[in-house]
């Protein structure tokens, strides 16, 4: 008889070795084992499946099922990446401050987080809010916010104010709060 492999979640090349080929069976012989060369890698998915035909029958036999399933087990843990926020800190007059965002391990997947100001010592005269979404496209590890500062020309203490990371998608939150610090003149 003759089996064939054929795709089903996994792609043959790269999940499997795709295989055509003509079984024989010698008199008294009851089973043959078909062996499928798999692709490993590194990355973290759902278990993988393709199918074996069989075809062709001939001689004093008959084929009770005529395809077959094999399903590639997934061996890859997933690690779920981790947000970090830093602190900042720049002069009032240098006229934004910037936060960088990081994660701890690319992701193989898109992350998303959103993230607002807060006020500390720092008030609305001294920064403008900013809130919005940081995206990080697989492979990506670190992401930037820039807070707009307000140059009031006095001279006054280091003021603060607050960036706050929340609502994460694909990665959980470490270090989730940052101060920013903007020095006077």
């Amino acid at each position: 008889m003759n089996y064939a492999t054929a795709n089903g979640t996994a792609t043959a090349g790269s999940d499997y070795v795709a295989q055509t080929d003509t079984l024989t069976f010698a008199a008294g012989e009851d089973s043959k084992e078909l062996l499928i060369a798999i692709s490993g890698d590194t990355t973290a998915e759902a278990n993988e499946t393709f199918s074996v035909t069989l075809g062709g029958l001939t001689g004093n036999a008959v084929l009770s099922a005529a395809q077959a399933t094999g399903t590639i087990l997934n061996d890859d843990v997933s690690q779920t990446p981790v947000l970090t926020v830093s602190d900042a800190s720049a002069l009032e007059n240098a006229g934004v401050i910037q936060f960088v965002v990081t994660l701890s391990a690319p992701a193989t997947s898109t992350v998303t987080v959103s993230y607002a100001t807060a006020f500390g010592t720092a008030q609305n005269k001294d920064f403008k809010n900013a809130s919005g979404t940081l995206t990080f496209a697989p492979g990506q590890t670190s992401k930037t916010v820039t807070v707009t500062l307000t140059d009031d020309r006095l001279i006054e203490a280091n003021e603060t104010f607050f960036l706050r990371l929340s609502s994460p998608v694909g990665a959980t939150l470490g270090r989730s709060q940052a101060s920013g610090h903007d020095s006077g003149q």
